[in-house]
């Protein structure tokens, strides 16, 4: 499965899920903190 974390979610997070073999990448990898709902969705 596939998974995007929210800011509030903490990093630790990753490795459990990915544990679990999911793929997940943290929105803070990706975006400026504080982004708008918009930008991640698009």
């Amino acid at each position: 499965m596939k998974v995007l974390l929210d800011e509030n979610i903490t990093q630790k997070s990753i490795s459990i899920l990915e544990k679990y073999r999911h793929n997940v990448i943290h929105v803070l990898d990706r975006f400026e903190a504080g982004g708008s709902d918009e930008d991640v969705a698009s």
